[in-house]
């Protein structure tokens, strides 16, 4: 193959294989053009020889005239490898979903030999690159026979300003790769009073994932079905979880009211909306709890994206943000009295109740007859 002869005059057609302008050294016409078994991987024909998809060609402009260029994607960015002798009228030339050149025939066929497409997060299916080309009106006293030697077929002798515009497109279709889910935790260490309930700043946890959305399917009362996420809380010292809400989710393990562990599966905006709020609890003296005796604890969090969406199976991330224990303001006046909704204030002891105002069982204490004196009470 001349590679000289292809940079200077660019054919007018190139094959078409699996809906592409161009195809592999080893593959249709072009193999027929090289050398018996085809070409190397490091050929200098297969790396610059073959690389262009799209191509301009105007008999009539000359070489020194310009034409205008459009190209757009919808589903992805496009990106010029080189920019010489171009005037941008839209878009730089880098990841533009549109963008407008004038330049040269050679100047135009030279960003288009390695122009490179890049998807969207999350895109998937077909999308189509699209090519719109634009000449310039010639002057009267010049007309294509002056340029080509021949006058076309059904062509008057003088260009009557008129502009022509050619399209052409490629289509492309983007296999998902999945991505991996984020956590966003608290930045700073969660400040919670000992033995009661505190509840987490709103927005502080949060899961993304970038590609869940692209698996949502919609039926045809148009409601929306997400894909199902898994996502487990633990703490490291004993302390106590209870999410916001319990809308939309199943539970694997726990059941997010004063859990130490728990796994639940939902959509992600049902898991974010239970992390929504998320309270901790670090109670003295309750089983397996340390928090207290060390003033910390720690909470993890996983989360599964169960394969939703794209190539790579299923992927993980996990997080974790520290807990400060500090002792409760009225932990010297829990022998004063409460007030309750089912008791006054003032007749009802803190040691009558447990938490939730619930009363506690009567003490009682083992007698037998005859212990004390017959007519005492």
């Amino acid at each position: 193959m001349d590679i000289a002869a292809l940079d200077a005059t660019w054919p007018p057609r190139f094959g078409i294989y699996d809906h592409s302008l161009y195809y592999p050294a080893n593959v249709g016409r072009l193999a027929e053009l090289g050398p018996r078994g085809g070409f190397a991987a490091n050929n200098d024909m297969v790396l610059h020889g073959v690389d262009q998809a799209f191509a301009v060609l105007d008999k009539d402009t000359p070489p020194d005239g310009h034409l205008t260029l459009t190209l757009s994607a919808t589903k992805g960015f496009l990106s010029l490898n080189s920019v010489d002798g171009l005037t941008f009228v839209t878009g730089d030339g880098f990841q533009d979903e549109s963008l407008v050149i004038r330049g040269t025939v050679s100047a135009l066929n030279m960003a288009l030999r390695d122009l490179r497409y890049l998807p969207h997060p999350g895109a998937t299916g077909w999308d189509t690159v699209q090519a719109v080309v634009q000449d310039s009106p010639l002057e009267c006293g010049l007309n294509a026979t002056h340029l080509t030697g021949v006058t076309p077929r059904n062509a008057s002798s003088c260009d009557d300003g008129v502009r022509h515009e050619v399209e052409g497109d490629l289509r492309i279709y983007i296999t998902a790769v999945n991505d991996p889910p984020t956590i966003q935790v608290p930045h700073e260490v969660w400040t919670v009073k000992a033995n009661s309930w505190t509840e987490l700043a709103q927005g502080a946890l949060v899961v993304s994932d970038s590609d869940m959305e692209e698996a949502m399917q919609q039926d045809d009362h148009g409601n929306f079905a997400a894909p199902p996420m898994t996502v487990s809380l633990a703490t490291e010292r004993g302390g106590r979880l209870r999410l916001h809400t319990f809308e939309g989710l199943a539970f694997v393990e726990g059941d997010g009211n004063e859990d130490m562990a728990l796994t639940m599966v939902g959509s992600i905006t049902s898991i974010n909306q239970a992390l929504d709020g998320l309270e901790y609890r670090c109670k003295p003296g309750a089983r397996a709890a340390k928090c207290a005796e060390e003033s910390s604890d720690r909470i993890t969090i996983q989360a599964n994206d169960n394969g939703y969406s794209g190539r790579g199976g299923a992927l993980s991330a996990s997080a974790f943000f520290d807990v400060d224990v500090v002792a409760s303001d009225d932990s010297s006046g829990m022998s004063e009295s409460i007030e309750s909704e089912v008791y006054p204030a003032g007749t009802l002891s803190w040691h009558d109740v447990h938490d939730g105002y619930q009363a506690l069982p009567e003490e009682r204490k083992q007698t037998r007859f005859g212990d004390g004196d017959f007519w005492d009470d």
